[in-house]
């Protein structure tokens, strides 16, 4: 199990790997059980696109029923398709991937597809668990010729001492 804000998403034609930020419940339901639910009750035919959009759909209904203060989610989708590139989708009531934090919660889930034309470093969640230095070291890392292991063992670290 890759951890329990992290779950993998196979269909015919694509598959994610599945991760969120935030809350820790939507309606009743654990939040990774509730998302896997959603995603479980979408065609298998369904185009990557129209399964996030109606991920956010749902989870805006089910936002709307909280406190304005606990609607804090941030799904993101790093989706692998037969014979296209790979995307990264993030779906979120208080990220907005590549802008400045919002003051506040949204009153919904937008959706946001992250061209895949170039490495990025995104933070998601509480920023400021992630020091400035680690920070440098990921836009590094997203920039370097780094071998996979070296890089899953930076992420793990930062996420450890971000995690405390």
């Amino acid at each position: 199990m890759a951890g329990s804000k992290q779950f993998r998403v196979t269909r015919p034609t694509w598959s994610a790997d599945v991760s969120f930020t935030g809350i820790a419940q939507v309606g009743g339901w654990k939040t990774r059980d509730w998302i896997a639910q959603v995603l479980s009750g979408t065609p298998n035919s369904s185009e990557v696109a129209v399964v996030v959009a109606d991920l956010a759909r749902a989870g805006t209904k089910e936002l709307l029923a909280l406190p304005r203060n606990l609607r804090q989610l941030t799904i993101v989708l790093a989706v692998t398709e037969k014979r296209k590139p790979s995307r990264l989708f993030v779906i979120s009531s208080f990220d907005r991937p590549g802008w400045p934090p919002l003051g506040n919660t949204l009153e919904h889930l937008a959706a946001y597809e992250i061209p895949s034309d170039k490495p990025r470093a995104f933070i998601f969640g509480f920023k400021s668990a992630v020091s400035r230095a680690d920070r440098k070291l990921l836009k590094n890392l997203s920039r370097s010729a780094c071998d996979a292991s070296g890089i899953r063992a930076a992420l793990s670290g930062i996420n450890r001492v971000a995690g405390r």
